[in-house]
């Protein structure tokens, strides 16, 4: 979130501006809160990351500018998806570059480079789809309620396709998440190996940082969310042992070793032992 000293130092530049010269304080305020939260959700999914040249980097923030402030992207799996598209956009007219100039040069094009630019556009229509993006005919006419609902719907659909193997629910006891796996014959309930408490995140895989062995940015990505965020919750969770009273602390310290905490006893005078 913008702090205020950045949206003062917006609102001077706006006021030298000339189209702003008849705004007041509060509406360049305002103008400079809604372009800040942009850059803020145009640099949070990292767009030109993926690409190497700067006209290219700088087409894809316009594209991902373009589509916020057009469209609402709530779910991290939304954001991934337009990261991905915006990628294959730019990537698009790469190639039609690429098209244009063979064509200029001998008159012809690679069939190879057409059957590229093919797939890419129906990569991009997919994912278009999925999102919610695309309209037709039958469309025109309805309010904005039914559009967004009928987007949301055709949302759900495309996610239950993608996640029909499993679904995640709240334990009624401990009110903890647990990741429910499809058999054959019915659901099985498992502890879930993505979530500690109600927070998303895995012990492992914050091993894995302090070991040296994953960045927090390839965290993240695993977890589809933000560097800032696997911070926090290294800050907040894994380390804070404070609250575990010393028998819990022993059983996840046989359980790491290979063991059976259920089997394991503790007495404040001797120590852990088996009691199988």
């Amino acid at each position: 979130m913008a702090n205020n000293e950045e949206i003062q130092n917006r609102v001077k530049q706006y006021k030298n501006f000339p189209g702003y010269k008849n705004k007041t304080e509060i509406e360049l305020t305002r103008i400079a809160e809604a372009k800040l939260r942009l850059d803020e959700l145009v640099d949070d999914i990292d767009v030109e990351g993926q690409l190497d040249s700067k006209e290219e980097q700088k087409e894809a923030r316009a594209l991902a500018k373009k589509y916020f402030t057009d469209y609402t992207f709530e779910f991290i799996s939304d954001k991934n998806s337009l990261k991905q598209l915006i990628f294959l956009e730019v990537i698009n007219k790469r190639i039609q570059k690429m098209l244009n100039k063979f064509y200029s040069d001998s008159e012809s094009v690679p069939i190879q480079m057409l059957d590229g630019l093919h797939k890419n556009i129906i990569q991009i229509t997919a994912l278009k789809e999925s999102l919610g993006l695309t309209k037709d005919g039958k469309e025109e006419g309805k309010s904005d309620a039914l559009t967004t609902l009928d987007t949301l719907k055709r949302k759900f659909k495309k996610w239950r396709e993608e996640n029909n193997g499993s679904r995640s629910i709240m334990c009624p006891e401990c009110q903890k998440l647990v990741l429910l796996k499809m058999r054959t014959d019915m659901w099985e309930a498992q502890k879930h190996p993505y979530f500690i408490d109600r927070f998303l995140g895995n012990k492992n895989l914050f091993k894995l940082i302090e070991q040296g062995r994953l960045t927090r940015k390839e965290v993240a990505d695993i977890l589809e969310t933000s560097q800032d965020y696997v911070d926090w919750i290294i800050t907040k969770l894994q380390p804070n042992q404070q609250g575990k009273s010393e028998l819990e602390t022993v059983k996840e310290q046989v359980e790491d070793k290979g063991y059976d905490a259920s089997k394991v006893d503790y007495d404040d005078k001797i120590g852990p032992f088996k009691t199988e």
